[in-house]
C-alpha cells in the first residue's frame, strides 16, 4: 500500500514498526520499498524515506513524530492493535477492516479521525486526501488528541459506581 503511495509523493516519509523483526521479515519490508534504513544501523548522513524500526518496544514513543498513523492488525481476524496510542499523541489512525472488538476505533470513526480500509486503493485516496489537506490533518489530529484526554480517568469512575452501588 505504502509503496505505491510514495512512488507518487516523493516528499512522504515513512516510519514502519512491524509487529514481527525477524530478518526475513525487515528484508521483505526493504525490498517493498526505496531508499530504506533501519533503525538498527542509522546512518544520519544517508537521505532514507522509509525508517523501518528493527526493535521492540518503540512504536509508543514514535507515533508523537508522525502525522498520520497506521496501526496493523486489521487484515486478520485477530483485529488490530491499540489505537489509542496514536491517538493519545493527537494522530489521525488507520487501521484494515477487522476492527468489530475495539470500542475506541468505532469512536474514533465516529469523531472523523479513524478511518478502517478493505482495499489498499481507498487507503491511498484518503491518505493523499489528508496529505493535500494540512489544516484538516491538524484539526483531525486535535481532535484525536481531545477524545483521549476527555475519556480519561475510566477505571476512577468504575470504582465510584462500583462503591455507590454498594458492589464492593
Amino acid at each position: 500500500m505504502l509503496s505505491c503511495l510514495q512512488a507518487n509523493r516523493k516528499d512522504l516519509k515513512c516510519i514502519i514498526a512491524p509487529h514481527e523483526i525477524s530478518p526475513s521479515h525487515i528484508t521483505n519490508i526493504q525490498s517493498a520499498f526505496k531508499n530504506v534504513s533501519l533503525l538498527s544501523g542509522y546512518d544520519f548522513n544517508k537521505k532514507s524515506n522509509v525508517l523501518v524500526i528493527d526493535s521492540i518496544g518503540m512504536l509508543s514513543k514514535i507515533y508523537r513524530y508522525a502525522t498520520i498513523t497506521y496501526v496493523g492488525g486489521g487484515f486478520n481476524n485477530a483485529g488490530i492493535h491499540n489505537v489509542l496510542e496514536p491517538a493519545a499523541y493527537g494522530k489521525i489512525v488507520c487501521w484494515g477492516r477487522h476492527y468489530n472488538r475495539s470500542a475506541e476505533a468505532s469512536k474514533l470513526i465516529d469523531i472523523g479521525v479513524g478511518y478502517s480500509f478493505s482495499e489498499s486503493t481507498a487507503f491511498v485516496e484518503q491518505l493523499n486526501h489528508l496529505l493535500d489537506n494540512p489544516s484538516e490533518i491538524e484539526r483531525k489530529n486535535r481532535l484525536a488528541k481531545e477524545f483521549v484526554h476527555t475519556n480519561t480517568g475510566a477505571t476512577s469512575r468504575i470504582m465510584v459506581f462500583l462503591q455507590d452501588s454498594n458492589l464492593l
